[in-house]
């Protein structure tokens, strides 16, 4: 997987921390899950504000009660849904907009957006904890579906890592037989790593890939002098280049044909609560074209600022990187094929999926995205 982080929750999460869980196929994607979660999370170094949030806790659609959780109502006329991001941080700014904005209460919705982990979530969303959740592409092929889930529309479109040195390290040359933090062994995050070393001109033997949870934790290891190396995301790695630590390549560079983050569900909720579905995607749509307009820039630096604890400073720089210079955000929320094979590719060259190859179709459900662009 790109990514993983520990699971910290809003005031407005559901239940007391751990799912109920007990489905075989549940056991398998943990197992895939877990092995690529990478170490033991440290503290964000970064402040934590709370994720916006339309209201309401631990209740699913329509209000009905989540397992193990509290009864809740959802807001007068609106219907409950109950979405997870798995990082409080800039690939979900779309949703915190919707959220902020009013695109999900102009769907009739009543969005309770909690956070997550990898394993957590996609635990949670088996077990019917939570409705929707975003997930790395790769967690879905590297499960195979697992628990009936599949993606309904594109989060954040183009994974955006910068490998960045640590202390002392300014070029190739300095990373040469030094540790370099990544995610897990053998999914896409070390695909992505070697291709960068690569570009950097350094081979497999040239550097030691060592397992470090997500981006929080790999900032942690850089500021601490543990690593010669990291392979982070925003806004870990604007936060260390800001404090002195030299980027040395950026994945959107070398690697452009990769998919980042889906909206996930199970295909029996799916048709259960289509329309629902549909409603949350057109929010996004429209929370993705008002991201894109700039004479909104400054009320989006604003809601990023309050959903993830960024300084201005770094909201406006991330600004400029995910909607003018690489453009994170697909308009119309649906993921490109490209990107998505890139991804299957990816962990078939690695080996942590075997031949034949699948298909990208074989995870997606994009009829309820397709009502909800017109």
């Amino acid at each position: 997987m790109l990514e993983e982080q520990r699971p910290i929750r809003s005031n407005h999460a559901h239940s007391n921390g751990c799912p109920r869980v007990a489905a075989p196929a549940l056991a398998v994607w943990l197992a895939a899950a877990l092995v690529l979660a990478g170490c033991q999370a440290v503290p964000s170094p970064l402040s934590s504000a709370a994720a916006s949030t339309t209201g309401g806790s631990g209740a699913g659609v329509d209000g009905a009660p989540a397992p193990g959780g509290v009864v809740g109502a959802p807001a007068a006329g609106r219907t409950r849904l109950r979405f997870n991001v798995i990082q409080r941080s800039a690939p979900s700014w779309n949703v915190f907009v919707a959220a902020d904005s009013g695109a999900f209460a102009a769907e009739g919705l009543d969005v309770e957006i909690q956070q997550l982990g990898v394993p957590l979530a996609t635990a949670s969303i088996m077990a019917g904890e939570i409705d929707i959740t975003s997930l790395p592409f790769d967690t879905l092929v590297l499960t195979q579906g697992a628990g009936d889930t599949v993606a309904i529309g594109s989060e954040a479109e183009t994974p955006i890592f910068t490998l960045v040195g640590g202390p002392n390290v300014t070029s190739a040359a300095e990373l040469r037989g030094k540790i370099i933090a990544a995610a897990g062994p053998s999914g896409t995050s070390a695909g992505l790593t070697r291709k960068l070393a690569a570009a950097l001109g350094l081979g497999p033997a040239d550097y030691q890939m060592l397992s470090v949870g997500g981006s929080p934790e790999r900032y942690a290891a850089l500021l601490s002098g543990q690593v010669g190396g990291a392979l982070m995301s925003q806004p870990f790695d604007l936060q260390a280049i800001r404090q002195g630590f030299k980027p040395l390549v950026r994945s959107s560079d070398v690697v452009p044909d990769l998919a980042f983050t889906v909206f996930v569900t199970t295909r029996p909720w799916l048709r259960a609560h289509r329309e629902v579905a549909v409603r949350f995607l057109r929010a996004v749509i429209r929370a993705n074209g008002w991201l894109y307009d700039p004479a909104n820039r400054a009320a989006a630096e604003d809601i990023l600022v309050q959903a993830t604890g960024v300084d201005r400073e770094l909201a406006a720089e991330i600004y400029t990187l995910y909607l003018q210079n690489v453009k994170v955000y697909r308009p119309d929320a649906a993921p490109l094929p490209r990107h998505l094979q890139g991804s299957i590719d990816m962990l078939l060259e690695v080996g942590a999926i075997a031949p034949p190859t699948p298909r990208p179709d074989q995870y997606l459900d994009l009829e309820p995205l397709r009502e909800a662009q017109r």
